[in-house]
């Protein structure tokens, strides 16, 4: 059984790293992602989902759960089908809401057999907290705090949804991850195999999420060494960028810092967000005389993700070690 379950493991990471990095290159060359990417991965998730269902011995209703997983996937792509074109009885709305009618009650009847049977015991959750977590993914994308999206683009999101499917639980590859001990469970238990919970509290896709935005933060500590060895220390936008020359600049995938009002004064910010008038600050810093100016590249942040995975699978989830070993020395 083991060696099935190891086969199974190393095909989600074989899948995990091949579509990763494959979307971290498109993403960086053509700023985009294209479905078929995720599709794959998606393909290779609700196969190995249902050989590990199968692998384990699960009751057949737990079975039903795939067919509701399967159309909270497909909204990615196919969204929700427009009123006014069942109405108008369009063959291929009428289609997608029957899909989805089904998958949404082949779920329901999973957990309500499930809790008929089983009471809703921990073996269900195994599987039964995938549909939160892809929910979450959801909620992440389409909400916004203070204009700031948890999950920007279509292509993170899509690729999160499809590493949860993908990774219903941490990959059993011992020794690996190297950061296993968990010290606030184990802190709580005697060990962890009596908190089973972290499998559904912080789930490897979400993990992966944690840990990509732990690698996002810590790519900011690159710009200072760069204009340290440039020489450019100008001021605090030395953190958050470096300076490009300014034709290169145009033509590169970069967030431009400076800014230059109407009376012609220049200033730097920090945080950029979308400048409507780019062209015009361009051509004004050119106008000026500048050759340099300071940016802070786009990097797509499938480049963090494809990283983070890496980084999950060998050590674990670095912030939950961090705060749990914090927890340790206060708690004592």
């Amino acid at each position: 059984m083991d060696q099935y379950i190891f086969v199974l493991d190393i095909l989600r990471l074989v899948t995990a790293l091949t579509v990763l990095c494959y979307g971290a290159y498109t993403d960086v060359k053509e700023r985009r992602v294209r479905n078929w990417v995720w599709q794959c991965a998606g393909a290779v998730a609700f196969t190995t989902l249902a050989i590990q269902m199968f692998l384990d011995g699960v009751p057949w209703y737990f079975y039903l759960m795939l067919p509701g997983l399967l159309v909270i996937f497909l909204y990615a792509y196919a969204g929700l089908p427009e009123l006014s074109e069942i109405q108008k009885g369009a063959k291929l709305d009428i289609m997608w809401t029957a899909i989805y009618v089904v998958g949404i009650l082949c779920l329901l009847a999973s957990v309500g057999l499930t809790f008929v049977n089983d009471g809703l015991k921990l073996e269900f959750w195994n599987y039964g907290y995938i549909p939160f977590i892809m929910l979450v993914f959801y909620l992440m994308y389409y909400m916004s705090i203070r204009g700031i999206h948890l999950l920007h683009g279509g292509a993170d999101a899509k690729c999160m949804i499809a590493m949860a499917v993908l990774f219903p639980r941490y990959p059993a590859l011992a020794p690996i991850p190297v950061l296993e001990s968990l010290p606030i469970l184990t802190y709580m238990a005697e060990s962890v195999e009596t908190l089973p919970a972290i499998g559904f509290i912080f789930p490897f896709a979400v993990s992966v999420l944690v840990n990509a935005a732990l690698v996002t933060v810590f790519m900011f500590f690159a710009f200072p060494v760069i204009n340290i060895i440039k020489g450019n220390l100008e001021g605090p936008q030395i953190f958050f960028g470096y300076k490009m020359d300014i034709e290169k600049a145009q033509k590169s995938f970069v967030w431009l810092l400076q800014r230059v009002d109407e009376e012609g004064n220049q200033s730097v910010v920090m945080f950029p967000g979308k400048n409507k008038d780019e062209e015009r600050d361009y051509k004004l810093l050119t106008e000026a005389g500048e050759k340099e100016v300071w940016i802070t590249p786009k990097v797509p942040f499938i480049v963090p993700l494809a990283v983070s995975l890496v980084l999950t699978f060998v050590l674990g989830n670095i912030l939950f070690e961090i705060i749990g070993l914090i927890t340790k020395l206060i708690i004592g």
